[in-house]
């Protein structure tokens, strides 16, 4: 499950704690009937949002959630005040498809218009923008998922009076180690270095750059480094030809989609979580300090509200195999310095029951503001 179904349905499960909550989803959503969330799931969203718009009006409720930006124009359609909440993507590319009819039938016509097909693309990309800035306008309020967010989204709508705030995603305690387990594997030694990384394999996702770390890997041939890959997607097979191609096979394992406590596991079994990919937060490196386990992950371009440089995570400069395979070295020079206890303390931070009852309050402050 992608990070922002699994914030949707994380943060979902912590409101329905102390309110009534009902989730409107897409018929593909990964929230299945073997897990049911304890409270209506309705798998209607075609994500297209004026068609969405009708049957979402039907609904009676107090206050709308809008777990993704590209949903933002339902804020001037909506009748109960709606709130919604950026992840990054989501505005910088939507996925919902957010344009009116009338803008979409203008850009239908100018690309099968001679010339003027050159700037359709063009078109429908500002259509889109203006849609979702008239939206976060409008919003009661927008939440962002980290400070690196928050300043791409004011960067994105400069003309826009937008009312935002961060609130980071969180976490399940039951992902927290505890201190038995932690003692253990500080005590066990073993030789090598154990990496690991936690990704969608897609095609449509090469700022994951996996590739990247198998060169770094290659550029370690001298040590004994293995590295652990789980996540699965059409560009997997790619990645396991050139870890062949690499002469490294040997050293890799792809694991595919597997369940959360086999992720925990395969967290307990390393020493270093790396992934230097753009992102918006991150959560994986939260993930992966609730093991205490530390991340190696590249300063450009990064959301650093996931982790602490020096404490909870090692820095890279650029997403490069030469400077990933410097980090690797530097953390297996200076790896004693992370203690485990305290890269868990910081992943306590991002608890679901705090973080939801921080957002929660953020909500009920603003309705009341209205009601005085």
């Amino acid at each position: 499950m992608g990070g922002t179904a699994q914030h949707a349905l994380g943060l979902s499960k912590a409101l329905a704690r102390t309110d009534r909550i009902i989730l409107f989803t897409q018929p593909s959503s990964q929230v299945t009937a073997d897990d049911p969330p304890g409270f209506p799931v309705h798998r209607v969203l075609t994500r297209r949002v004026g068609r969405d718009a009708k049957i979402l009006k039907q609904a009676e409720v107090d206050v709308w959630l809008l777990l993704n930006a590209g949903y933002a124009p339902l804020t001037q359609v909506l009748r109960a005040p709606t709130f919604v909440y950026c992840h990054g993507n989501d505005f910088l590319f939507p996925w919902v498809y957010n344009q009116s009819e009338t803008a979409d039938r203008i850009g239908n016509l100018m690309s099968k218009a001679p010339v003027a097909w050159r700037w359709a693309a063009g078109f429908r990309n500002w259509t889109r923008q203006r849609h979702l800035g008239r939206g976060l306008e409008q919003a009661r309020h927008v939440f962002t998922n980290s400070r690196f967010t928050l300043a791409n989204l004011m960067a994105s709508f400069p003309r826009c009076r937008i009312d935002a705030t961060v609130s980071n995603p969180g976490i399940d305690p039951e992902l927290l180690i505890d201190d038995v387990a932690l003692t253990a594997r500080q005590a066990r030694r073993r030789p090598g270095l154990h990496l690991i990384s936690i990704a969608n394999l897609s095609s449509f996702a090469p700022q994951k750059r996996i590739d990247e770390t198998l060169r770094a890997l290659a550029e370690l041939c001298d040590s004994d480094v293995a590295f652990t890959i789980i996540g699965d997607g059409d560009d997997r097979t790619r990645l396991e030809n050139l870890a062949r191609e690499l002469n490294i096979a040997n050293r890799v394992r792809f694991l595919g989609t597997v369940t959360n406590s086999s992720i925990m596991h395969q967290l307990d079994d390393s020493d270093l979580f790396v992934l230097v990919s753009r992102e918006g937060f991150g959560m994986v490196y939260v993930e992966a300090a609730a093991r205490g386990v530390p991340s190696l992950a590249c300063a450009e371009q990064c959301a650093t509200d996931a982790f602490v440089p020096g404490k909870t995570a090692i820095l890279v400069p650029a997403p490069t195999s030469r400077e990933i395979a410097h980090g690797i070295r530097r953390f297996a020079a200076e790896h004693k310095s992370f203690d485990p206890f305290e890269i868990r303390r910081f992943a306590m931070r991002f608890l679901w029951p705090e973080i939801a009852k921080s957002l929660r309050a953020e909500i009920t402050h603003r309705i009341d503001q209205d009601v005085a």
